[in-house]
């Protein structure tokens, strides 16, 4: 009796050591390596990696599960759906051009200061005027 007890507690262990170790082959891949734009509208994508997602989900929601083979392994090694659109990382602003010392640039000359007009009242004029001519008396 012990030695049926040994072997069917050696067989459930066994049974729950495969099992969970064959439901953790999706674990490390249960999200693509970068998302696709919103305005992304294909119902399959495949990530910078090369594994492929199904767009999943409903009302708006929408999820990435990876698409996997027969034996349950994530499918990979296929061409990224973005690949020609991907942005490519920024380059470093370019350095300023160097100064290149010139020769000076003479001033030009002061204009000549011209006098301004006085604005004094020119003097009054005397008007003299002739006393009348006397009229003959005739």
């Amino acid at each position: 009796m012990q030695r049926n007890f040994r072997t069917s507690a050696i067989a459930v262990v066994i049974a729950f050591g495969f099992g969970s170790a064959e439901a953790q082959t999706l674990r490390n891949a249960d999200q693509p390596a970068e998302f696709p734009p919103a305005s992304y509208t294909g119902k399959q994508y495949v990530d910078s990696k090369g594994c492929v997602f199904v767009r999943a989900g409903f009302d708006g929601n929408v999820t990435w599960v990876p698409r996997v083979s027969r034996q349950r392994k994530v499918l990979c090694g296929f061409q990224p759906t973005l690949a020609g659109t991907a942005q490519p990382e920024a380059a470093p602003a370019p350095a300023p051009p160097p100064r290149v010392a010139s020769a000076p640039v003479p001033k030009p000359a002061p204009a000549p200061v011209v006098a301004a007009p006085s604005r004094t009242a020119p003097p009054p004029q005397r008007v003299v005027s002739a006393p009348p001519a006397e009229t003959p008396r005739v």
